[in-house]
């Protein structure tokens, strides 16, 4: 199972550990790596479209609680950007898009590899 696999599997359930831990073996990866260009791959899919808010924001959760509070720096921000578009009382005229949509796409400018 890819990495891209598990992101679209995650968009409707919690991130199954033991599909992380056989994609880490298979990409030679470590679990931190794999965090991180999982929370990339979200990000740039949703900043493109192709991942609703709604569907980003899901996978991130099932990262979170999947690896039980335990990312990475990067992967946490991701996660905390789609968290603050889900609760956003300072600004409930916002959307969570209009929230979290320029959060991710500063992190991705940020970051970028």
């Amino acid at each position: 199972m890819t990495i891209d696999d598990i992101i679209l599997k995650t968009t409707k359930a919690r991130l199954n550990r033991a599909d992380a831990e056989a994609c880490c073996q298979q990409e030679q990866i470590s679990s931190e790596a794999f965090c991180d260009e999982f929370a990339r791959r979200v990000a740039t899919g949703y900043t493109s479209q192709s991942f609703s808010f709604a569907d980003a924001a899901s996978a991130m959760n099932g990262l979170w609680f999947g690896f039980q509070f335990q990312v990475p720096k990067f992967a946490e921000s991701v996660f905390r950007s789609f968290d603050a578009g889900e609760c956003h009382p300072k600004t409930p005229h916002l959307s969570s898009d209009e929230v979290s949509r320029p959060l991710v796409e500063s992190l991705l400018h940020e970051n970028a590899a």
